[in-house]
């Protein structure tokens, strides 16, 4: 994912160099660490915003079509849709 600078060797994903060509790696695929932290007050829909800024996404409709797949209300926080909210 091109977070840490390899000491030594290279690690590569589908023929990419994870440091040298993180955009394209990033752009192939995504990552979620097993404990993520949000803010308390962040909505679904600020969160989908958030990453749509953060990796210029333009357009929205994949967006839409996930929402409506996994039946999500955007409007929730977050916290109650993280698997660690009790």
């Amino acid at each position: 994912m091109g977070f840490l600078r390899p000491q030594s060797g290279k690690c590569t994903i589908d023929g990419l160099d994870c440091w040298n060509e993180r955009d394209k790696v990033q752009a192939k695929l995504g990552y979620i660490p097993g404990e993520i932290s949000f803010f308390d007050d962040m909505s679904g829909t600020d969160f989908l915003k958030f990453i749509a800024d953060y990796r210029r996404i333009g357009t929205q409709s994949r967006k839409e079509e996930l929402l409506e797949r996994f039946e999500l209300d955007p409007k929730s926080k977050i916290k109650k849709m993280s698997k660690g909210t009790k």
